[in-house]
């Protein structure tokens, strides 16, 4: 496990295993809406469904219908991907898939387990803007940067032409046919064969997310995108584009900094505050309640951990108040 759960997150740890004992008491329910998750706090998560009942609450929130989707399997996706190439007039929407590592295995009771297709361990929000016949799809995941593989080149580029969305599913990453959580987009995005001239794609080496709270991320990210801040495209700082066989591919340097609150490393966080412009510094955050500046907003979240660092916490509180909204939902149920 993660040594910064070990040691700064002691209270996330005993909050989880509270949500997990009220949610494992619960009796009767249709599906699994939350369960063994690896590498995070007690082993518990939420899964697809569960984060399906908390984007319905967004949603209505919101006004979001027709624009916002959850899908339990990547497989949705691509048919969404298809449908939107083909559909009449302008649209935006954000979709959340679940996403692995080819190599993911874990140790379990009975023995060792490998992972399956559609397996929950990560979620990722997909943003997507057509405009005329033009596709823009953004990548902007909270553990990019984490040794992710990108698609720039030609190397990457040959490792996803051709390949079926679960080819070389037990094999390690950089095995012929084995496949990190990019790439698995990727491949979808392949498999829905859009028009390469018309199409862009934008991907990240930003690293937002060190512990966990994948799911928090993926819909904080798809609701600012459709709702709080919505001209992303045109507000991320980006390198010039390389060609690949999906399109023209972008690298985003620079996300917009109502993206940037759940960053949970404080150095990255100074390091962005640092480089920002003295009238962005001045700006309050749009599409929250409380008028605040981001230095304000992560001071407010942020703490000093047993050894006297600084670090952001705003995403473990965060899905901790996500996780007990679900089980309450599901006690009424």
């Amino acid at each position: 496990m993660n040594s910064l759960i070990e040691t700064d997150l002691a209270f996330v740890r005993c909050e989880m295993q509270k949500c997990k004992d009220r949610y494992c008491s619960i009796s009767g329910l249709d599906k699994e809406y939350a369960g063994h998750i690896n590498f995070v706090p007690v082993n518990f998560s939420v899964y697809m469904p569960g984060l399906s009942l908390l984007a319905e609450r967004k949603i209505q929130k919101y006004n979001l219908q027709n624009k916002l989707f959850v899908y339990e399997r990547i497989e949705d996706f691509i048919s969404k991907l298809k449908d939107l190439k083909d559909a009449p007039g302008d649209q935006k929407i954000a979709c959340i898939v679940p996403v692995i590592y080819s190599h993911l295995k874990w140790n379990s009771d009975d023995g060792v387990k490998q992972a399956f297709p559609n397996y929950p361990q990560h979620k990722m929000a997909i943003l997507i803007e057509k405009i005329g016949e033009e596709i823009s799809i953004a990548l902007p995941d909270g553990q990019s940067g984490n040794g992710q593989e990108d698609i720039y080149g030609e190397y990457n580029s040959l490792r996803v032409r051709g390949k079926q969305l679960w080819d070389g599913l037990g094999e390690v990453m950089e095995a012929e046919h084995g496949f990190g959580i990019n790439e698995l987009v990727y491949r979808a995005i392949a498999l829905a064969q859009l028009d390469p001239d018309r199409t862009r794609i934008f991907h990240t080496n930003i690293q937002r997310e060190t512990v966990f709270g994948c799911a928090i991320f993926a819909l904080s990210d798809a609701i600012h995108f459709l709702k709080k801040a919505p001209s992303f495209f045109q507000d991320i700082q980006c390198k010039d584009p390389e060609k690949c066989f999906l399109g023209d591919c972008y690298q985003i340097v620079r996300l917009p900094k109502g993206y940037m609150i759940g960053t949970q490393s404080w150095k990255r966080l100074t390091e962005y505050i640092n480089t920002m412009p003295p009238e962005e510094r001045t700006t309050p955050l749009t599409g929250h309640k409380k008028e605040r500046t981001f230095e304000k907003f992560i001071e407010e979240h942020s703490d000093n951990n047993i050894k006297g660092r600084r670090i952001n916490l705003y995403i473990q509180r965060k899905m901790i108040k996500e996780l007990n909204k679900l089980i309450s939902l599901l006690e009424q149920s």
